[in-house]
């Protein structure tokens, strides 16, 4: 049996920003994703992995977005992970980039 395989690709100048929040915006997606002379109508979107409550993905994106700040700009911030046996351990460090 012959299985129909159909490839495409399309060189895109811009940034990896962009480029993420043309996929993970609804408005982006919309202007991007129908072709020429088309429109495109989304009927459900959620940006939440599956498994994962809507309210614990927010707390969680906010926590690693203002770790990721505080490292930029020199603040101290944690490193929190589970261990194997699942015990909680937070790793406090200095933050910024070295020059």
């Amino acid at each position: 049996m012959n299985e129909r395989v159909d490839r495409a690709s399309r060189l895109i100048h811009a940034s990896s920003r962009d480029v993420f929040e043309g996929f993970s915006t609804e408005d982006a997606l919309t202007t991007w994703l129908p072709p020429g002379g088309m429109e495109c109508q989304v009927l459900a979107f959620t940006n939440v992995p599956r498994g994962i409550r809507p309210e614990d993905h927010e707390v969680g994106l906010a926590a690693s977005l203002g770790n990721l700040a505080a490292f930029v700009e020199g603040r101290r911030s944690s490193i929190t992970r589970l261990s194997k046996s699942g015990e909680v351990i937070r790793q406090w460090i200095e933050g910024g980039p070295r020059r």
